[in-house]
């Protein structure tokens, strides 16, 4: 996700708690996130439009003036998953697998497949022994 609709889906998610609807000015929200960036009202329009159809938030009036949204869902995980001191991005954190490198998983591959024709061998034996055949 790029940097400035992050920041911008950020914003809203705390500025509308819950997924509530707000109204926000566009420059004030300009002159907020962006500083000195420079970003045009049009700019801004095509942010709100990406994450609008991303899913992430709602998009309910918008004029010169103003904008009128709340966060999905979708956008209210995402926002949650990028706060550090969150629960669910401790979790997320702590699920991660760690990557096994190739060497050893095909070593690891390799014996469990001798273990396991090894034991079949053995199990077949030991049948074929019981049955009077071996």
């Amino acid at each position: 996700m790029d940097n400035k609709i992050l920041t911008l889906l950020l914003a809203i998610d705390k500025m509308s708690p819950g997924g509530e609807s707000v109204v926000l000015e566009k420059k004030e929200l300009i002159d907020t996130l962006f500083p000195g960036s420079g970003m045009k009202e049009d700019e801004l329009k095509q942010l709100v439009k990406e994450l609008t159809i991303g899913g992430y938030i709602r998009l309910f009036y918008e004029d010169d003036k103003v904008v009128c949204l709340a966060a999905l869902p979708k956008g209210l995980l995402i926002a949650e998953e990028t706060k550090s001191d969150s629960n669910l991005a401790a979790v997320k954190k702590t699920t991660e697998p760690k990557p096994i490198r190739k060497g050893r998983l095909a070593l690891v591959v390799f014996w469990a497949a001798f273990a396991g024709s090894a034991a079949g061998g053995a199990a077949l034996y030991l049948v074929l022994k019981l049955l009077g055949m071996g």
